[in-house]
């Protein structure tokens, strides 16, 4: 019990069954409402939103089974400096990464540009001269 409004409140009194049963069902339609909604939303779609028009999209394949290091032989990591910390661990050590503090994901294509053969290229044309058989982004 308490005072509210100068009036005596007993806590312990309950909304009546009909109130409870109505906020039930309402909660009940709601979710049933909302749940086409959220079962539309692929958290990992089938098909990349990126596209660039010379270049066709790959397959890349769903591995089910670990792969060895030798995977990697021909693969690139393009990312920031968490990218080159993961170079520096050396835990695959066939990888080459191309890493670039801040980089951003928005960014890889439009305003980084690398080193290559002491003359300054974008990515896309860094990529071109290595010809990897994979491509990661961090």
């Amino acid at each position: 019990m308490y005072l509210r409004n100068q009036r005596v409140v007993n806590r312990s009194q309950s909304a009546p069954a009909g109130r409870r049963l109505v906020a039930l069902v309402a909660l009940l339609l709601a979710c049933l409402i909302a749940l086409p909604v959220m079962a539309e939303d692929d958290p990992f779609p089938k098909v990349s939103q990126v596209s660039f028009p010379d270049y066709p999209a790959p397959f890349v394949p769903i591995l089910t089974e670990p792969v060895p290091a030798e995977y990697f032989y021909d693969a690139v990591l393009v990312g920031d400096s968490l990218a080159e910390g993961f170079r520096l661990s050396n835990a695959l050590p066939d990888i080459t990464v191309l890493a670039k503090i801040g980089q951003s994901a928005g960014g890889i294509m439009t305003t980084r540009s690398y080193k290559l053969d002491g003359k300054k290229v974008k990515l896309e044309e860094y990529l071109h001269s290595l010809n990897p058989g994979k491509i990661y982004l961090w």
